[in-house]
């Protein structure tokens, strides 16, 4: 009888703790991320137009970290400590690290918000809570 060999390499298991994975960094790190995102980030909402929706559009967050695509091993590093989010590699040279749903969005932003200084009010606008 032949054995079955599965490859399951490109699985990807999200633990149980991935749900609240901010909250595992440290102040220190908190406070790194924020000041990246400050810097070299956007927090924003876009209007995908999409007909099956009532108002003709999608609202669609996201919180984005940009840099060189010289850096992408660093923003997979950031992507691992976060452990949420995807990378995108942009035609100009540019990667872009990008939480894209809303769970990850609010909990990366109520850990984040008291260590952000330039993007604070774009954090405070993202509230989900309603």
């Amino acid at each position: 009888m032949k054995s079955l060999h599965c490859n399951l390499s490109y699985v990807r298991i999200i633990p149980r703790e991935a749900i609240i994975f901010l909250m595992k960094l440290s102040k220190e790190e908190k406070a790194y991320i924020s000041g990246f995102l400050d810097g070299d980030g956007s927090i924003h909402v876009r209007l995908k137009p999409n007909s099956t929706y009532r108002f003709r559009f999608q609202v669609s967050p996201s919180v984005v970290f940009y840099q060189s695509k010289k850096e992408k091993s660093y923003m997979q590093w950031l992507k691992n400590l976060i452990g949420r989010g995807y990378i995108r590699e942009r035609k100009d040279g540019i990667v872009e690290y990008i939480l894209g749903d809303v769970k990850s969005i609010r909990e990366s932003l109520e850990s984040l918000l008291p260590y952000l200084r330039l993007k604070q009010k774009q954090a405070k606008l993202m509230d989900f809570r309603k």
